[in-house]
């Protein structure tokens, strides 16, 4: 199957074992256990990765010689901007931009749209496009060349880690809409650390390796038949936005009086989101607070106002949990975009608040655990 344009989180796609591994994809999606994950869901957790870690440029080089592949440009928030591919002729004598994607957008689903160029070489021009209202996955897995994928579907686990991606299109040889998967594995930490892709008489396979911020450093491809031989892949490159720019984003603990900065939390997981209910109650102020309940097995969230002067309460409704990140939308159309966290050893109005739990909510307002 041919991949011309494929993300470059994922830029080497590859699985193997067919009915092993499809056995396992089955089993996600039997039962109580089928996940409701959407690609979506994938796509803003990674942009939300990023924009966690200042992430500006990622540029990816391929092992075999080197040389620079793709470049991908992100805003503060993590969104793509624009994307060059490169591409290479006279032996590595001439580098150039062959492809670029800009003014890239996104619509309120979350759609993507934007411009497309082709380059003859470093100054003519091919072709000019627009791109518009794409998915996720056409966006990043089918692209704009000549491919045979007609669409791409993504399997989640309970757990919302991508297992496996179906490639649907018309083989080179027959006829007919066929699909070929590719399956994904990960470690205790739910962390991708290998993927695997059936070829015509063997299996590939991708091994992922990061760096100190949790990024993709490398990824190392080999195929069964080498036993440990030579390896095709990529590795990659990271521009951050400055931390100063950072540092000077400011949270308002507890009260008015109490101001950190963004750089005082870090994420703070739970296995699975039930284990907040009842027993947490956000706190800021000592007048106001979210309060998440358990509802039949199910989280129910109310924030309230309380003071000399005001009182006032509302519920949410549409809620979802991604990984610490928790949004939903009261019965006004506020939205909730907040994020469970623990402070770090971080000195605020000369106290230390090291291992509280808040929520962090619009990255500005930190609720603190009743009780820490």
């Amino acid at each position: 199957m041919i991949k011309l344009f494929i993300s470059i989180v994922l830029l080497v796609s590859i699985c193997g074992n067919y009915n092993a591994f499809a056995q396992k994809s089955k089993n996600a999606k039997s039962g109580n256990s089928e996940s409701k994950y959407t690609e979506y869901d994938y796509y803003e957790k990674l942009r939300l990765e990023r924009k966690d870690k200042n992430v500006k440029t990622i540029s990816s080089f391929g092992t075999f010689n080197d040389a620079l592949g793709n470049k991908d440009y992100y805003d503060e928030y993590g969104y793509l901007r624009k994307r060059e591919i490169y591409v290479e002729v006279l032996m590595g004598e001439n580098r150039f931009v062959w492809k670029e994607i800009f003014n890239i957008t996104y619509d309120e689903t979350r759609n993507i749209s934007g411009n497309f160029t082709e380059f003859k070489n470093n100054t003519e021009i091919l072709s000019n496009s627009i791109l518009n209202n794409l998915s996720p996955s056409d966006f990043f897995d089918i692209g704009f060349g000549e491919t045979l994928v007609d669409k791409v579907k993504y399997i989640f686990d309970d757990k919302n880690n991508l297992i496996e991606k179906r490639t649907y299109g018309d083989h080179l040889y027959g006829t007919g809409i066929e699909y070929e998967s590719e399956y994904f594995f990960y470690d205790g930490n739910n962390r991708l650390i290998e993927s695997k892709y059936p070829t015509s008489n063997t299996v590939s396979i991708s091994k992922y390796y990061y760096n100190e911020k949790g990024l993709f450093d490398r990824i190392n491809v080999s195929y069964e038949f080498q036993n440990g031989g030579r390896n095709y892949g990529s590795r990659y490159e990271y521009e951050y936005y400055k931390n100063e720019q950072s540092n000077g984003i400011q949270i308002y603990v507890m009260s008015f009086d109490n101001i950190g900065t963004i750089e005082c939390v870090e994420d703070y997981y739970e296995n699975n989101p039930i284990e907040y209910e009842g027993a947490f109650l956000f706190e800021r102020s000592g007048s106001e607070y979210y309060v998440f309940q358990d509802d039949n097995n199910k989280i129910k969230i109310t924030w309230y106002i309380e003071s000399l002067s005001t009182k006032d309460s509302s519920s949410f409704e549409n809620i979802r949990f991604v990984k610490n990140w928790v949004y939903a939308t009261d019965s006004f159309g506020k939205e909730l975009n907040a994020r469970f966290v623990k402070l770090k050893k971080c000195m605020i109005n000369g106290e230390n608040w090291e291992g509280l739990i808040g929520l962090l909510v619009n990255e500005e307002l930190l609720y603190i655990s009743q009780g820490d």
